[in-house]
């Protein structure tokens, strides 16, 4: 007669079942299931090797997720300190309205894989420029502008894969080239109290500007701007006094 074979007892059985984590994620343990398996020759015994594979793709399948998820969410990665001390240094290399509106639509467009950068400004008193980086609005289109972009003290910077600023706003669609992204920084921070000014940075590529992208590096871009675009207007209001 053959001795019967011994039994897991119930209660560690159940806890198994509910836990499969302990015999997963214990190496020692699997190792040893597997050489097991190895020496018996009983279709009984299951082959938890293809457990493992099966485990060690779900692994590898998160862990694609994740870093897909990272790169679309970190435009400063693709931007770089490097690239962001370029363009740091050409805003503030600037002397004048139209030198820094040159700037913005050469290196700086290119250094941000924009296909069109375009400054968008209010202000009771603007000098009079001709350039086609240089877009005066209304009070009423610059508010539009900013309710559209949903941009404030806090939130300087609004990205999109689906551009509506420069697709919406009249007067500022593009004939040239199409957008797929955007990026649309408020140049507020140290302007006139009544002053507005919005950079609006369009892309071909829908993933440039994509609304999961952080906006560290742009919201520092964004300050620098600000903070050159004000002296050069009070250096332009001062001269056509």
């Amino acid at each position: 007669m053959i001795p019967p074979k011994p039994k897991i007892p119930e209660p560690l059985r159940k806890a198994i079942f509910n836990n499969p984590e302990w015999i997963l994620h214990d190496s020692e343990l699997l190792n040893h299931l597997i050489i097991t398996e190895r020496k018996s020759s009983s279709d009984k015994v299951v082959d938890i090797r293809d457990i493992i594979l099966q485990k060690a793709k779900l692994e590898v399948k998160n862990l694609s997720k994740s870093r897909n998820s990272v790169v679309s969410a970190a435009y400063e990665n693709f931007l770089g300190l490097s690239n962001l001390h370029r363009c740091i240094i050409n805003v503030l290399d600037q002397k004048t309205l139209l030198d820094l509106l040159d700037a913005l639509g050469k290196d700086i467009k290119k250094i941000l894989r924009a296909s069109e950068i375009k400054l968008c400004i209010y202000s009771k008193a603007l000098p009079n420029l001709d350039h086609p980086n240089w877009k005066p609005l209304s009070k009423l289109e610059m508010v539009n502008l900013m309710r559209t972009a949903k941009l404030s003290t806090k939130r300087i910077v609004s990205l999109r894969s689906h551009p509506k600023c420069f697709c919406e706003a009249d007067g500022l669609k593009s004939n040239d080239k199409k957008k797929f992204s955007e990026a649309v920084l408020s140049l507020k921070t140290y302007m006139r109290k009544d002053d507005q000014a919005i950079l609006l940075v369009g892309s071909e590529n829908k993933e440039t500007f994509n609304q999961n992208n952080k906006t560290d590096y742009l919201n520092i871009l964004a300050r620098v701007i600000s903070h050159n675009l004000y002296h050069l207007l009070e250096k332009q209001r001062s001269v056509d006094e």
